[in-house]
């Protein structure tokens, strides 16, 4: 049974993988934990559309970072301890 994964299982994938698992294994243990969801057109596009929205704000984020790098180069801190 193909099923798509909401979360990361150990063993199995990350969030947005679609994996192979018995049937069983399925219906007893991931989705009762809603861990997964049975593979179709409209779980698909749901979780592309939050895989793209999450790659967008960690380039963002990355972005900011890179902005905080720039500024803070080559600038000389200077600490004091008790």
């Amino acid at each position: 049974m193909k099923v798509l994964l909401l979360e990361g299982v150990k063993g199995l994938g990350q969030a947005g993988d679609v994996i192979d698992v018995k049937p069983g294994y399925a219906r007893n243990f991931l989705f009762k934990r809603k861990l997964a969801v049975e593979v179709n057109k409209d779980n698909l596009n749901i979780v592309e559309m939050r895989r793209q929205s999450k790659e967008k704000e960690a380039e963002g984020r990355l972005s900011q970072a890179r902005e905080i790098a720039k500024a803070v180069e080559g600038r000389n801190f200077v600490f004091s301890a008790k």
